[in-house]
């Protein structure tokens, strides 16, 4: 069995990728590390201490390492460094030499400006998800052109986001989130405004995807999970975002105020949604059943929630169940949720609050796929 070691600025990844159960929790308990449902992989703080203990218990068996930032991946066999001419070196000692030479090419985004990045980014609370995107986004523009931040100007960024938008068909929302990672990026850690006055492209004006309640009705039957079940009805009679939902916690729905609490929502905000009273039954036998602990939808690892593509695909295979033949992804729920408070005559700025969205404009296009007659609208043709 081979392992895999990924390698970060402050922490060691450990993928699990089907590897011995026991020999797992064996790491994860020599090395006091936290299983990532997300990632599924064991992480834990590099240093001195945790690498002499990884030495050990690897002492006899294959694996790879990978440096994030050097891009290389080298195999460790029998406590040596195999490199690809075919000699050996010792590791454990000297492991990062190793990885240093096998370095093939600049990477042109160095550890220091990930690092003034990220803990730039930290320090106004921006999401992890954000982190990402902006730290991912900024080191593809420095590869890609092969040229360090000092010395990338205006036209290069033009030309990159031209490339990119032609080669791979890139979405308005891609080309606005990789712009705002490279405004962020020149403008605070480099103090460069190279990218004051450039234009975003529109957005595209898509229509959201809408189930019917027939629909929703077919798709909530076909599952039989109770868990799967809870999380799909939540996701409906809540409007919740999937990210929303796997974070829920038992204490976060209210079943005598008929509420769920929406922790530290998009934008870092809070709010209170409706909870359906079938929902508040379900729930009732499922926490009973179940009896879940800190999370509502516990992940395979219990100390952590389910993962968000976890979610994604409870939907994706209830709606294959279903024989639904939409284009859809879970967030078509949460679509469904507000289109049709809205055909029952519930207010728009009262559907507004419990979206949790920042403009009622964001609101106001569910007008759109909302059915006319639900509305009220008479066409003049039938008026006479």
């Amino acid at each position: 069995m081979v392992m895999y070691l990924l390698y970060t600025l402050s922490h060691i990844q450990i993928p699990f990728y089907g590897a011995d159960p026991a020999f797992f929790r064996l790491l994860q308990e020599a090395l006091h590390g936290i299983w990532d449902p997300g990632k599924k992989s064991l992480i834990i703080r590099k240093n001195d201490e945790t690498e002499s203990v990884l030495k050990k218990i690897l002492a006899e068996r294959a694996f790879y390492a990978k440096m994030d930032r050097a891009g290389a991946i080298r195999f460790f066999r029998n406590g040596h460094c195999i490199y690809p001419s075919g000699t050996y070196l010792k590791a454990w000692g000297s492991d990062t030499q190793c990885l240093e030479k096998a370095k093939t090419r600049d990477t042109f985004f160095s550890e220091a400006d990930e690092k003034r990045l990220s803990d730039e980014l930290y320090a106004r609370k921006y999401s992890q998800g954000t982190i990402k995107s902006y730290i991912a986004q900024n080191k593809a523009l420095c590869r890609t052109l092969g040229k360090n931040p000092e010395n990338i100007n205006r036209e290069d960024i033009r030309q990159y986001l031209a490339m990119r938008s032609k080669t791979r068909n890139l979405s308005a929302s891609s080309m606005n989130l990789a712009i705002s990672a490279f405004r962020f990026f020149f403008q605070q850690i480099h103090n460069r405004d190279i990218l004051a006055d450039r234009q975003r492209p529109k957005k595209d004006k898509q229509l959201p995807a809408v189930f019917s309640i027939a629909e929703i009705r077919k798709l909530l039957e076909c599952e039989n999970n109770p868990k799967h079940r809870l999380l799909l009805m939540l996701a409906y009679s809540s409007g919740l975002r999937v990210s929303e939902i796997v974070s829920l916690r038992p204490d976060d729905i209210d079943t005598d105020r008929m509420t769920v609490f929406v922790r530290s929502g998009k934008g870092r905000k809070d709010r209170y949604t409706i909870l359906s009273e079938r929902a508040a039954r379900f729930m009732r036998d499922y926490c009973r059943i179940y009896g879940p602990g800190r999370w509502l939808f516990p992940g395979q690892n219990p100390a952590g929630h389910l993962s968000i593509r976890s979610a994604q695909k409870i939907f994706e295979n209830a709606l294959r169940k279903s024989n639904i033949q939409k284009q859809a992804s879970i967030h078509a729920l949460r679509h469904s949720f507000a289109t049709h408070l809205l055909e029952s005559g519930t207010d728009v700025r009262y559907i507004q609050e419990l979206l949790g969205h920042m403009s009622i404009k964001t609101t106001q296009r569910y007008t759109h796929v909302a059915k006319k007659s639900s509305l009220k609208i008479k066409s003049p043709l039938d008026s006479e």
